[in-house]
């Protein structure tokens, strides 16, 4: 057995400190889902006297069986995907008098020496009081079901980004829209349709920066924003992955698949002034060119 180091010693013992006074929710889980490890504040808030006594547990074991099995899809999807979970709003279970409550999550995956997913982390902040001042506001912005931005969010927010003090920057905008989405959706009904949505929305929020623009425009449709891309390679680079990483299969209750990709249509913004609804409209062409050319691609305006 391989003997540790001073070293690693130190390093587990800053670990062990770390998580012992951090006043964020932290946990620790191994490939399978299995705690390994959790803050003080994390072992508080599940009931635990002992932040050792989290070992080996899962979430079935902390939580009720609808937030344990909420959480374990969460983390099922970050690992296929390969991507983290950021600031994600998740439920806590209700206070003391029944109230809900919520905390904002970001997750990571821990690779191994070799690339391998040998675990993942989480960092969970406790946000009730400030879901509840930014209730109203954040579900007028927000997609219900898929967490992005809603239409009317997402184009505010991209119309901001090309007239105000970033007008001068180069942007990108994309035009993302999957293929075959109302033959799959007439064939396989609207709730397997909606948890495709989800999983494209997980995968586009967890490839781009967090101060690019992400919504959903409508049924199949999203917008992008890449902002402050320095040449056209850049753009070319960052959207080859977004549209590597959208490819995906997923399967019905009878185990049969199917097989979900995208077109992606791009239009340039150059600090040039261009209107928001120039933008739109050749970014909407490029994705057409994209679909008319054989779906499953890219094409820029």
């Amino acid at each position: 057995m391989e003997m540790l180091t001073e070293k690693d010693k130190l390093l587990i013992a800053a670990l062990e400190s770390f998580l012992a006074n951090s006043p964020d929710m932290i946990f620790i889980k191994d490939a399978t889902l299995h705690y390994v490890g959790a803050s003080r504040s994390f072992a508080d808030l599940v009931g635990l006297k002992e932040r050792c006594d989290i070992k080996g547990k899962t979430d079935y074991d902390l939580f009720d069986t609808e937030l344990a099995a909420r959480y374990r899809e969460d983390d099922m999807n970050m690992l296929e995907i390969g991507a983290p979970i950021l600031d994600f709003i998740e439920p806590l279970p209700l206070s003391a008098d029944g109230k809900s409550r919520y905390s904002s999550t970001s997750k990571y995956i821990i690779h191994d020496d070799c690339g391998t997913a040998i675990g993942m982390y989480g960092i969970g902040r406790d946000v009730t009081a400030s879901m509840e001042l930014e209730d109203l506001k954040q579900k007028a912005a927000v997609d219900s079901l898929t967490g992005l931005l809603n239409r009317k969010s997402v184009i505010d927010e991209i119309r901001a980004s090309i007239s105000g003090e970033e007008a001068k920057k180069r942007h990108a905008l994309l035009f993302v829209d999957l293929d075959y989405f109302k033959e799959i959706n007439d064939r396989k009904g609207h709730p397997f349709g909606d948890e495709i949505l989800k999983k494209v929305a997980q995968r586009l929020k967890g490839h781009f920066r967090r101060d690019d623009i992400v919504g959903r425009v409508g049924g199949d449709e999203f917008l992008v924003l890449l902002k402050n891309i320095s040449t056209k390679n850049e753009v070319e680079k960052t959207t080859k992955l977004i549209f590597e990483a959208l490819p995906f299969r997923h399967a019905d209750e009878d185990g049969s698949e199917i097989h979900v990709t995208c077109s992606i249509g791009v239009a340039m913004y150059e600090g040039d002034g261009k209107p928001f609804e120039t933008l739109y409209e050749e970014a909407d062409r490029a994705m057409y060119t994209a679909k008319e050319n054989g779906k499953n691609q890219i094409a820029f305006y």
